[in-house]
C-alpha cells in the first residue's frame, strides 16, 4: 500500500495499476483536540485491500504524515488544484462526516455538495457520534449514496466497488467528469452507457481512450 500526502506528486502508472482512495474529511486545527478518520481507515485498508493506493489530503506530521520540514506556503497554496486532481485519479472517494462541536467540518461540507450530484463511487462516513450532520446524512440517503456509521463497513462497501472492472484502460473518467482531449463525444457517450450496464448502478470510473 502507497499513501500519497497532499503537495506529493504520483504518476499515470500508479494509477492505473493501483486500487486510487480519496480519504474526503475534516482535518485536526492547531490547539483542538480532533483526530481525524483516516489514520485508522488506513490501517484497516493496508489489511484489506490489494495494491491500494490512498489519498491522504490532511498534513499532519505528528501522526505521520507529512514532512514537518515542509514548505507549508508551497503546499497549501495548491491544495485545491492538488485535491481535485487526485479526486479525478481515485476509483473511489470516501467522504467523512466525522465533525465535532471544534471542527465543524465546514470544507467537507463544501465539498459534499460538489460531490453528491456527481460521483457515483462516493461512499460517505458518518458515526454516531457526528456534530449536526443529519441533514446532510438525509441528503446522501435519498442520492442513493451508501452511508456507515463504522469504518469497518466503508472498508466492505470500498472492496465492493474496487471489484467493478472498468472497461477501457486510457485517459480518465470519473462518474459524471470526463477528462479527455482530442474525443468524439459520441464514444465518450457510448462508453459512458457500456459503463452503466457493466455496473447495474450508473457509471462508476473508468479510463477513457485518448
Amino acid at each position: 500500500m502507497s499513501v500519497i500526502i497532499t503537495g506529493a506528486k504520483w504518476t499515470r502508472q500508479m494509477v492505473r495499476q493501483m486500487n486510487t482512495i480519496f480519504l474526503v474529511g475534516p482535518s485536526k486545527r492547531p490547539k483542538t483536540p480532533f483526530v481525524s478518520y483516516r489514520k485508522r481507515f488506513i490501517e484497516l485498508a493496508q489489511k484489506e485491500i490489494k495494491e491500494c493506493l490512498i489519498f491522504q489530503p490532511e498534513f499532519n506530521p505528528e501522526a505521520g504524515f507529512g514532512d514537518p520540514n515542509a514548505d507549508l506556503n508551497e503546499i497549501f497554496s495548491n491544495s485545491q488544484k492538488w485535491e481535485l486532481e487526485a479526486m479525478d485519479d481515485s476509483k473511489v472517494v470516501i467522504m467523512a462526516l466525522d465533525t465535532d462541536p471544534d471542527n465543524l467540518g465546514l470544507t467537507t461540507r463544501t465539498e459534499l455538495g460538489m460531490l453528491v450530484e456527481s460521483r457515483k463511487n462516493l461512499i460517505v462516513y458518518a458515526p454516531a457520534s457526528s456534530f449536526k450532520m443529519n441533514y446532510q446524512v438525509e441528503l446522501c440517503k435519498l442520492k442513493g449514496i451508501p452511508v456507515y456509521d463504522t469504518l469497518e463497513q466503508v472498508i466492505e462497501e470500498t472492496k465492493k466497488i474496487i471489484l467493478k472492472i472498468p472497461l477501457v484502460t486510457a485517459g480518465r473518467f470519473n462518474s459524471t467528469e470526463i477528462k479527455a482531449e482530442n474525443c468524439d463525444p459520441v464514444v465518450l457517450r457510448e462508453v459512458i452507457w457500456k459503463e452503466e450496464d457493466n455496473n447495474q448502478k450508473g457509471a462508476i470510473w473508468c479510463f477513457v481512450d485518448q
